[in-house]
């Protein structure tokens, strides 16, 4: 049954690697996963039925956790000891004690983060809103709002750009 939830996500992440449609802090983990079932005389249809058979085992096993966030896919190794910004826990907490907290998602912040084009809409509202203000604010004495702005944007831009590969190529 766990296999069965978490199949359609594994099969999201792979498709978006394979595309190279990818962006996040758990990018390049994910990518590193990608070359170590890479094996000569395999064909690129089988190295990602490998990767995938791979990532649903590791879930299996309770090696790695997977959730859908509405800010990014979070992939989390459990054997990480540095604790993520979504699981520092407050004393009402003590259920969640070692999960992180959907809820509290920090996206692109985390080292945990993954994009794929599965959140290419709320990426693009992102970028679309910081752009926006930056062209609101360019004669603006409010520095601070404006440098927030400029930061979200180049951070939203770098994402989308990279999980937009597919469309722009």
């Amino acid at each position: 049954m766990m296999k069965l939830t978490y199949k359609p996500l594994i099969k999201n992440i792979i498709g978006s690697i394979s595309s190279d449609e990818i962006a996040g802090r758990a990018a390049k983990k994910l990518k590193n996963l990608h070359n170590f079932v890479k094996f000569e005389g395999k064909t690129e249809y089988e190295i990602l039925i490998d990767l995938e058979d791979l990532m649903s085992s590791m879930v299996m096993q309770d090696q790695m956790r997977i959730f859908l966030t509405p800010m990014c896919i979070c992939v989390r190794s459990n054997n990480s000891v540095e604790k993520s910004p979504c699981m520092l826990m407050n004393e009402s907490d003590e259920i969640y004690e070692g999960l992180p907290r959907t809820d509290r998602c920090v996206g692109s912040k985390c080292k945990d983060s993954l994009f794929t084009p599965i959140h290419k809409n709320i990426i693009e509202q992102s970028y679309q809103f910081y752009e926006n203000i930056l062209e609101n604010l360019e004669n603006t004495d409010n520095i601070l709002m404006l440098n927030i702005a400029k930061a979200e944007h180049r951070k939203y831009k770098s994402i989308y750009n990279s999980i937009n590969q597919k469309s722009m190529g």
